[in-house]
């Protein structure tokens, strides 16, 4: 191996160590002691219970109180079982460790995104379904936590509740969706959070994407000022009425707000506007990257719209500076097409054929190409994405490379399923690293030996392999990384 071509492995491997999954812990160091200690807010999923874990950190929720719809529900482990669920996005307030694994917290709100009557179901590809609810545009993907109900059973007015993300277009991704009844009745209290737009102080209108809320009547004590104002991020209770009006009962500033005044916290979201890594928005919060953030999973140049990131940092002047961004999407692919299945929108790659790799409507399409159908056989991919059960992989970014500078390049980054030294199996796919030098091992902190290396992997770690395709369709391995640990 030429001197040139190993410097090019190494450098390609730590630039990915660190990726940490949006719904899993991240065994990574923070320089100088990090951002930990006292007084730290946390907004993203709920990925496991044991008190919660949010952003990959488990807090212990023996003395928290528990808010829904920020309404006090009750205090400690208990409450949180009986009023939260995976997939439900909170706000969790408290302290963390100097590593950020463990911490304790003081406060845990929820607040759904909107709870109310299905009044569109829109169908996209076998897994992607859009509904409208309030006025608000919701996808549900396989990756939604459903209760009391599946995609295909959901139906037109259920009545049902709605946690997750807005993305750039303004969609709530749901994270979790469920069914409250089979029809909704009459009189019932709905609710819906969003942005304050189109204010008429006269009319005592407002609107909230395509709901107009009535707040005339409406309780409004807790408002800075006792009045709703533009591009305020709000929850809002009430009764809707026949014409699709909503006449609020009652508003207030979403849980989220708190996240303004916080001075170290942690983030989960969509990127909705993108000017530079120096300027960038999830949803409302201004974020700002700099010369020491940490990018952990994937590159500077991956920062974009639409991007779904967690960020750490700290709040300066109402910006959140980033300590360090992660890249949610934990699997990376880089190949060419070996084949493909049009009617199915799935494909496979050289050297990684265990692995099918699917295309959905939200699949973010780039390079030459802009759809599934304009991507041929034999073309060199860069995929994005995150893994299912069976090992497949559902693409959430691709793009196509029409030169590759490394037209024999192979990359495989995603959970390890199997440890048997000297092999590993990531996704199905056996790598064999006994073509990999002694010194092209790499553990989270540094360069390690093959023993070290294997000493330190277990199954489902995130591992990184990097090798090069030959004429027979074999991979010869040529570096791999410890990306993430998972395990203690």
């Amino acid at each position: 191996m030429g001197a040139g071509r190993g410097v090019r492995i190494i450098l390609a491997l730590l630039a990915s160590l660190g990726l940490a999954s949006c719904s899993g812990s991240d065994s990574v160091n923070v320089a100088g002691g990090g951002i930990g200690g006292t007084g730290y807010i946390s907004s993203g999923t709920i990925t496991a219970f044991g008190s919660i874990v949010v952003n990959g950190v488990e807090f212990d929720t023996g003395n928290a109180l528990v808010i829904i719809g920020g309404r006090p529900a009750g205090i400690g482990n208990q409450a949180a079982l009986d009023n939260l669920d995976l997939g439900q996005v909170v706000v969790v307030e408290g302290t963390v460790n100097d590593t950020i694994s463990s911490g304790t917290a003081s406060r845990v709100m929820y607040t759904p995104n909107v709870r109310g009557p299905v009044a569109e179901i829109i169908h996209f590809d076998p897994t992607i379904k859009k509904i409208m609810v309030l006025g608000q545009t919701i996808i549900i993907d396989d990756s939604t936590v459903l209760r009391n109900t599946t995609a295909g059973d959901l139906a037109v007015n259920n009545q049902v509740e709605v946690s997750g993300m807005v993305d750039a277009a303004g969609l709530i991704r749901a994270t979790y969706v469920k069914k409250e009844a089979d029809s909704f009745a009459p009189l019932t209290e709905v609710e819906v959070k969003g942005m304050v737009q189109d204010m008429d102080s006269t009319s005592w209108t407002f609107r909230l994407n395509d709901l107009v809320v009535y707040y005339g009547g409406a309780d409004m004590g807790r408002l800075p000022g006792g009045l709703p104002a533009a591009g305020q991020l709000v929850h809002v209770r009430g009764i809707f009425g026949s014409g699709g009006l909503l006449e609020a009962t009652d508003v207030d500033l979403a849980d989220e707000s708190i996240i303004a005044s916080a001075n170290r916290l942690e983030v989960e979201g969509f990127i909705t506007e993108f000017f530079s890594t120096a300027d960038f928005k999830m949803r409302s919060m201004k974020v700002k990257a700099h010369g020491n953030t940490q990018f952990m999973g994937g590159l500077v140049d991956e920062v974009e719209t639409g991007a779904r990131i967690r960020v750490r940092g700290t709040m300066v002047n109402g910006t959140l500076v980033a300590q360090q961004i992660f890249f949610c999407e934990q699997v990376q692919l880089e190949s060419r097409i070996s084949s493909k299945d049009s009617a199915n929108r799935a494909l496979w790659l050289s050297g990684l054929e265990k692995i099918t790799v699917t295309v959905t409507s939200l699949t973010k399409i780039g390079g030459v190409a802009k759809d599934v159908e304009d991507v041929q056989v034999g073309n060199h991919l860069r995929i994005r994405g995150r893994v299912q059960a069976d090992d497949s992989v559902v693409a959430t970014k691709m793009q196509v490379i029409p030169l590759p500078s490394e037209p024999d390049l192979v990359v495989l980054q995603g959970p390890v399923g199997e440890v048997s030294e000297p092999k590993l199996v990531i996704l199905g796919v056996t790598v064999d690293t006994t073509t990999i030098p002694d010194n092209y091992f790499e553990g989270t902190s540094g360069v390690d030996k093959r023993t070290d290396f294997f000493q330190k992997v277990q199954p489902d770690d995130l591992v990184r392999a990097r090798g090069r395709i030959g004429t027979t369709g074999q991979v010869t391995w040529e570096g791999i990384a410890l990306v993430i640990r998972r395990g203690p």
